[in-house]
């Protein structure tokens, strides 16, 4: 429940009542009152639309409804990401249905919600870090648009995160850096790193188990078999920064592959707001 004009001037216009955010005042009346379920999604972010980019000599372009995405280089403030190493930075490639690698890589795109492969042509595509002739030693970077929180979250009360379905089969795997930043190009020293998944492997090349570990909270999303391993949904928590003054953009880091079986995906990315009671 908030307030719909003041002195005349209708509600969408204003950004502050008193010096309080609006959405601060949203949840100050709404305290109060008993809370509805609420469930929100924001449009997923699935690549469908875009050109596919693959190999080791090109890179997703953005397009079109992902023209305020940026890949690679262009995202980066200075020469070179340095979350560990000054590794070369490259961009992210566009791959649908399986990546140029064997024993690597996903069998098509996620889907909804058992994360199984799918090669249909309205759900094959994601972004990849195509990892041959020794590109697994760059640190690839891609940044999603800027995101104001406050306009996405209905009741502060409730939670809100990140939501994306990765894929990580392969025994050189990369580990996977989700960080924060309110800045349109950023770097390891600037930005927020906010998740870690850190990625292992037992068994073979083809019918082995990698898995990634997530740092906040060591919960584990096992890949089982090259040939048969599905997406997993994985979350990152945005509570800390739900009700800041911010626009906030969303990196994604790939980096610490040790040969060419380290085609990591990611898909379905997306915001959700749930209630907490």
């Amino acid at each position: 429940m908030g307030f719909s004009k003041k002195n005349g001037v209708d509600s969408t216009l204003i950004k502050k009542y008193f010096s309080i955010p609006k959405r601060k005042v949203r949840y100050l009346k709404s305290s109060t009152i008993k809370r509805k379920e609420v469930s929100y999604t924001s449009s997923t972010y699935n690549f469908e639309s875009e050109t596919t980019s693959e190999g080791t000599t090109t890179q997703w372009s953005p397009t079109t409804d992902y023209n305020t995405w940026t890949n690679g280089s262009n995202a980066v403030d200075g020469t070179f990401w340095g979350l560990t190493s000054n590794k070369t930075v490259a961009g992210w490639d566009l791959g649908t249905d399986t990546t140029p690698s064997s024993q690597t890589g996903p069998n098509g795109g996620a889907t909804e919600p058992s994360g199984s492969p799918s090669t249909d042509a309205s759900s094959d595509n994601f972004l990849y870090t195509e990892a041959s002739s020794n590109q697994n030693s760059n640190c690839f970077v891609v940044r999603t648009p800027g995101f104001y929180f406050g306009d996405l979250v209905s009741y502060i009360g409730n939670n809100f995160r990140l939501e994306f379905f990765v894929h990580a089969y392969g025994t050189q795997q990369h580990d996977l850096f989700v960080y924060l930043s309110t800045a349109t190009t950023s770097n390891h020293t600037e930005a927020t790193l906010i998740e870690t998944f850190t990625h292992s492997h037992s068994g073979s090349n083809n019918g082995g188990t990698s898995r990634l570990t997530k740092s906040s909270d060591s919960s584990t999303y096992d890949f089982v078999t090259y040939s048969s391993s599905v997406w997993s949904k994985v979350q990152v928590d945005l509570n800390s920064y739900k009700d800041t003054d911010e626009t906030y953009y969303i990196y994604f880091v790939a980096q610490n592959g040790t040969g060419f079986r380290a085609d990591l995906a990611i898909d379905e990315i997306k915001f959700c707001e749930e209630s907490v009671i």
